[in-house]
């Protein structure tokens, strides 16, 4: 699947027959020849494409041409199951990037157009946008122009996955039985905020032993401080990980089995995506994605974790937009922004919709723990 979406694009557009070679497939795709194949074969058994494998006369290069189109929606429900449709349709965050890039996004009353693009990891970003900017790029300013967007009788829900990566990472590591007890990753940040703490020129700060500028050693105490020092550590470039001395923590304390876990994961992740002469190294998202290394940028062993939890969290943050957007035609709500973990919907102050009950049904579907939280804000009088 990885495939159709470019070699459409470059044939008759979306949904329309691909005929390739099988050496174009595997360039498409970035596997041998052979695995390609398969995969193409798999792919047409659990019934997502048509496939006519290279019998229809025609040839293209030196080899004769595949023929394959995507199976609609349709199809794809009568004949395909669930679990199968979850695992080989993650969703196309190009198109959706297209999408939101016809919209604009509600900013002081006012309307900004953004620039969407996909990155690596399948999350969805902007570029040179106001939000991003010093002195806007804070969460309450944000809140602030969403609030200052609303029409009279709407209320902004704001509805985030709470410790969305570290809920990912403790599941993983438990399901490959790497952590020795089980973690709950709701307490992770204000462990951190705590053990890390220090005071520095009479201000508390969050102490960063993986920063590589001084400058950047210490950070805000607070909870969004806290986050940033976990992705510090579990995505280090660094090949061991190391619990400070100058943390204060206890010798029965969970971090002191949650980082070495994180390192045996990582060694995992190294081990099971290493490059070869066919495919260069990779990961696989929980929900099924690939997510491949460009041999042109440098690699370390931060990458893979740091693109296993995101890419994880991105495929099932935008398999949500979809059903928003409905709802926004339905004149259900307003559909402001996506976040990496959180979505922005405005409503009317009596209705009953929520997309924290789309955000966790799409986890529960997925087969992982993540929860919800939102927070409304609404003008103060």
């Amino acid at each position: 699947m990885l495939a159709l979406p470019t070699l459409e694009r470059q044939q008759d557009g979306y949904g329309k027959p691909v005929l390739a070679s099988q050496d174009s497939w595997a360039q498409a795709c970035h596997f041998s020849r052979p695995a390609t194949a398969k995969g193409l074969r798999t792919l047409a058994a659990c019934g997502l494409i048509h496939l006519t494998p290279g019998d229809n006369g025609l040839v293209t290069g030196k080899r004769l041409a595949s023929k394959v189109r995507r199976c609609s929606i349709e199809e794809i429900r009568s004949l395909c199951p669930r679990e199968i449709l979850e695992r080989f349709a993650p969703p196309d965050a190009e198109r959706l990037a297209d999408v939101l890039n016809r919209r604009g996004v509600p900013w002081h009353g006012e309307t900004i157009s953004p620039h969407w693009f996909t990155t690596n990891t399948g999350r969805i970003e902007s570029k040179e946008a106001i939000y991003r900017t010093e002195g806007h790029n804070t969460r309450q300013e944000r809140n602030r122009a969403f609030v200052a967007s609303l029409k009279p009788g709407e209320v902004l829900l704001n509805s985030d996955y709470s410790a969305a990566e570290p809920s990912i990472l403790c599941h993983d590591l438990q399901r490959l039985g790497l952590l020795t007890r089980p973690v709950d990753p709701a307490n992770i940040y204000e462990a951190i905020l705590k053990a890390a703490s220090v005071n520095r020129g009479g201000a508390k700060m969050l102490f960063n032993p993986y920063a590589r500028r001084q400058k950047t050693r210490f950070i805000s105490a607070n909870r969004d401080g806290a986050k940033q020092l976990f992705n510090a550590i579990a995505y280090s470039p660094c090949r061991r990980l190391v619990i400070p001395q100058e943390w204060d923590l206890p010798p029965d304390h969970f971090l002191r089995d949650l980082i070495p876990a994180l390192e045996r994961y990582r060694e995992h992740l190294w081990k099971h995506g290493r490059d070869t002469p066919d495919a260069p190294r990779h990961v696989v998202t929980l929900t099924g994605r690939r997510i491949e290394h460009d041999r042109k940028t440098r690699m370390h062993r931060g990458k893979p974790i740091a693109w296993r939890a995101q890419g994880t969290v991105a495929d099932v943050l935008l398999s949500t937009i979809p059903a928003i957007l409905e709802a926004e035609r339905e004149g259900r709500c307003r559909f402001f922004f996506q976040a990496h973990d959180a979505l922005f919907v405005a409503v009317p102050k009596d209705s009953d919709f929520n997309p924290a009950a789309i955000m966790e049904k799409a986890a529960d579907d997925a087969g992982l723990p993540l929860r919800v939280k939102t927070t409304p804000h609404e003008h103060k009088p």
